[in-house]
C-alpha cells in the first residue's frame, strides 16, 4: 500500500491483544500515550497502537478526499496489515473526530470485541456546531507563517485570547526549520476533516453489532454533544445491549481532565477473553 499511517507501540510485557487508539482534530496519536501507559500497566496481555491520522502527527496527508470515511479505511487498512503481522487487534478507541473515525472503522473489522468513543457525536451537523474548533482554525490561519522559536508561537496563540493550555498543545505540532518554526499541521486540510465530521452520520455504525460492544464516553460538561444525543445514547443503551453509556463530569477532554478515571474505565472493561 502506498498511504500508510504512522503508529507507536505501547507495551508492558509481551501482549497477546491490541487496541488500535487515535486522537482529534489537530491532534496526533501522542495525546493519549499517558492513557495508553496507565492500560497497559494495568493490563499487561493488552498493548497499545497509537496511531496518527492522515495529514496529523508523523503520518502525511493522504491523497484527497480528506474525510472521514476515507480515513477510516485508512484505519481498516492498518489494522488488518497489522494482523497479517501477528498482532491480534481485537479493539478500537478514539476521542473527538478519531471516534467518529472508528465508529465507521468498526464495521470493516470482524473479530473486534469493543469500540471506545471518547466525547464525540454520532450526528451530522444542524449548522448549530460548537465554535471551538472553526475558532482555533481561524486564529492559526491569521499567524504568520513562521516563528522564531515555540515560545514565540505560545505568545501569539495568547495574545489572541485563547489559553495556554492550549498554546502549549497546539504547540506539539510545530516543526522546525533553518528559519525558526512553523505550525506543521496543512490547515485546508484540517478544514475538510472538520467538515466531514459535522457532514457525517454515525448512528447506524453504532447500531450495528458487527465489530462488537460500543462503549461511549461523554463528558457532562463537554458541548460536543446536545441534549438530543445525550437523549438517544441513554436510550440506546437500554434498548441495545452492546451499546454502553459511560458519563462522567468533565469538558470535552476527558482523557486530560479525568485521566484516571478513564484509565480505570477502560482497563476494568477491557475484555479478558478475547
Amino acid at each position: 500500500m502506498s498511504f500508510q499511517l504512522h503508529s507507536a507501540a505501547v507495551t508492558g510485557r509481551d501482549p497477546v491483544h491490541w487496541l488500535v487508539v487515535t486522537h482529534g482534530i489537530l491532534g496526533s496519536g501522542t495525546n493519549l500515550r499517558t492513557l495508553s501507559k496507565k492500560l497497559v500497566a494495568a493490563r499487561p496481555e493488552w498493548g497499545v497502537l497509537l496511531v496518527d491520522l492522515p495529514g496529523h502527527g508523523l503520518s502525511r496527508p493522504s491523497p484527497p478526499p480528506h474525510t472521514i470515511e476515507a480515513a477510516a479505511e485508512q484505519v481498516t487498512a492498518l489494522v488488518r496489515d497489522q494482523r497479517q503481522r501477528g498482532r491480534q487487534v481485537r479493539g478500537l478507541l478514539g476521542h473527538s473526530l478519531g471516534g467518529k473515525v472508528m465508529l465507521l472503522a468498526r464495521q470493516q473489522l470482524p473479530g473486534l470485541r469493543q469500540t471506545w468513543v471518547l466525547d464525540s457525536s454520532p450526528s451530522p451537523s444542524d449548522g448549530d456546531e460548537p465554535q471551538e474548533v472553526p475558532g482555533v482554525l481561524a486564529m492559526l490561519e491569521s499567524l504568520p507563517d513562521r516563528f522564531d522559536d515555540r515560545r514565540q508561537f505560545v505568545e501569539a496563540v495568547e495574545a489572541r485570547g485563547f489559553s495556554t493550555t492550549l498554546a502549549m498543545w497546539l504547540a506539539m505540532s510545530l516543526d522546525r526549520d533553518p528559519n525558526g518554526v512553523r505550525f506543521g499541521l496543512d490547515l485546508a486540510v484540517m478544514r475538510q476533516f472538520f467538515a466531514s465530521y459535522y457532514q457525517t452520520n454515525a448512528w447506524p455504525n453504532l447500531l450495528s453489532e458487527t465489530g462488537g460492544a460500543v462503549e461511549m464516553v461523554v463528558g457532562t460538561r463537554s458541548e460536543s454533544l446536545d441534549s438530543t444525543d445525550r437523549d438517544r445514547l441513554r436510550a440506546l443503551a437500554e434498548q441495545h445491549p452492546h451499546v454502553r453509556l459511560h458519563e462522567i463530569d468533565s469538558g470535552h477532554w476527558v482523557h486530560v481532565e479525568r485521566p484516571d478515571w478513564l484509565a480505570e474505565l477502560v482497563a476494568k472493561l477491557l475484555p479478558s477473553e478475547v
